[in-house]
């Protein structure tokens, strides 16, 4: 995964999707049970230049951490990962049902995380945007 700086400017679940400027790029598809699906795109903070962002690492954690500013010393593991694909889209997927914290894996720099819920049934859909050009951290 490249180290290329960036700033979470607005993380929603998929419902709430249209807060972060609606696009198709906001219509994760929704998940089996045991699965976390979802987009990661980047944008400058005024929503121009909207695009996918591809190969980061996504995770899902059992406990929330304050995942802004310096890497941590002693970064918490996550439970799993996935890396996004070309058009940002990941899915992570084996997850026992429970809450987790979704969020972009190992960054030195200011970036969010969102609870999202699993059942045997239904897994949960998130979207994550960075931001290019936010003062950091948010």
């Amino acid at each position: 995964m490249s180290a290329r700086p960036f700033a979470v400017a607005c993380i929603a679940v998929a419902v709430l999707a249209a807060s972060c400027g609606g696009s198709s790029l906001d219509a994760p598809r929704v998940p089996r049970g045991g699965e976390i699906a979802g987009i990661l795109v980047t944008q400058r903070s005024d929503g121009s230049q909207r695009m996918p962002d591809a190969g980061a690492q996504v995770g899902a954690y059992t406990k929330a951490f304050p995942s802004g500013g310096p890497i941590l010393a002693h970064p918490p593991k996550p439970i799993a990962t996935a890396l996004t694909g070309s058009d940002g889209s990941f899915t992570i997927r084996g997850l026992t049902p429970g809450r987790y914290w979704v969020t972009v894996v190992g960054q030195g720099h200011a970036v969010t995380g969102r609870w999202a819920a699993v059942t045997p049934q239904r897994g949960a859909s998130v979207v994550l945007a960075s931001c290019l050009d936010c003062p950091i951290p948010l």
